[in-house]
């Protein structure tokens, strides 16, 4: 008697939270075909998706075991949600026979190869690299020191041998060197430019065209707008606030940040899948997107291309490494033209990113 009239008093308490995150669960199911510059609400909630999905798995079960009717409505809402577990979790690493060889590629925001940290990584992250046997390079936030032999971007080309490099700087004042991205190849780069974007954020997107055997492909490598945080946001999430003024001032500051953020990204989304949709050629595109698999910048920029880690990796993904919850914001996505093989993450390189790589072949397998 006393089991089941506690059973009884946690069922009435539970009802709320069911309901609000059943309704999360849902919102953050409609993030990606929403565009954030009308409204971040659903922005908001595709970041909890992973959170939402599995609190409504324990209710699945909770109101199984009891025999609840409400088990249906917690499984009605799941099944449109379980299409997106992919994008976060999958199993079964596909792997490529030994007899064949495609692109070996890697990307990594290299974080200015620690410059604000006071330390410099470069030769880390090149060492790093060298062991992968790479094909191809893609680099944002590239800190680019010295002239000509001596500067980095030649210290990479030598260090990993790839002959063929386009480096594109970003004129945005900086005064500690070229900041920038970097295409690196041992395919040679016929045609190369950039995206502009809007502002002048410390964004941008550049592209190359490269000979790959008898066909073309192009490589967009691509840095979509961070959030942003300033010190004072880094010392908040860390250390939190004395009182609840502090506490309400500083959740504000980063709410709006985050707001921002998504807008400034939507119309970078914009130019570049303008640019993408008038590709004549097979292509690449990878970077560091800023944004998790259920957003509207990862749908837009998907469609019609394949996600190597959908296709060829295993386990769950996260490639952000810095003070927040680990998410996926960095991508490599590809053509059908290609199939992808043995996707991972380096989680060793020196940066807040995760180092991605995989090897995308051409044709039938």
């Amino acid at each position: 008697m006393g089991t089941s009239w506690l059973m009884r008093v946690l069922n009435v308490l539970a009802l709320p939270f069911f309901g609000a995150v059943s309704v999360g669960l849902l919102l953050s199911c409609a993030a990606p075909y929403v565009d954030p510059r009308s409204t971040t609400l659903f922005a908001f909630a595709g970041l909890a998706y992973p959170f939402f999905l599995l609190i409504n798995l324990f209710f699945l079960i909770y109101w199984t075991m009891q025999l609840r009717k409400r088990a249906i409505i917690t499984l009605l809402v799941m099944l449109p949600a379980l299409n997106f577990a992919g994008a976060y979790l999958q199993f079964g690493a596909k792997h490529l026979p030994s007899d064949k060889d495609g692109i070996r590629m890697a990307s990594l925001n290299t974080q200015l190869f620690g410059h604000h940290q006071g330390i410099n990584t470069a030769e880390q992250v090149a060492d790093a690299m060298a062991k992968e046997q790479l094909t191809l390079v893609c680099m944002q936030e590239f800190l680019n020191k010295g002239q000509g032999d001596s500067s980095t971007v030649k210290f990479f080309q030598k260090r990993l041998h790839l002959p063929y490099v386009y480096f594109e700087k970003l004129n945005d004042g900086r005064k500690y060197g070229q900041y920038g991205m970097l295409i690196l190849s041992r395919y040679k780069q016929i045609r190369r430019g950039i995206i502009n974007f809007a502002y002048n954020t410390g964004n941008m997107c550049i592209w190359a065209d490269m000979l790959y055997g008898r066909d073309t492909v192009r490589v967009y490598n691509l840095h979509l707008q961070s959030i942003r945080f300033g010190r004072s946001d880094y010392r908040f999430i860390k250390q939190g606030a004395e009182d609840n003024e502090k506490r309400f001032e500083g959740s504000r500051n980063i709410l709006r940040r985050m707001h921002r953020a998504w807008k400034m990204r939507a119309e970078q989304v914009d130019s570049v899948r303008a640019h993408i949709d008038v590709c004549p050629y097979p292509l690449i595109l990878t970077g560091d997107f800023n944004d998790v698999p259920m957003s509207h910048a990862y749908h837009r920029l998907s469609q019609g291309l394949q996600d190597a880690f959908r296709e060829s990796g295993s386990g769950l993904n996260r490639t952000y490494q810095g003070p927040f919850p680990s998410f996926r914001i960095d991508y490599l996505l590809h053509s059908p033209y290609f199939q992808s093989f043995d996707y991972h993450t380096d989680a060793e390189v020196p940066s807040d990113h995760k180092m991605i790589l995989g090897t995308l072949v051409s044709g039938k397998i």
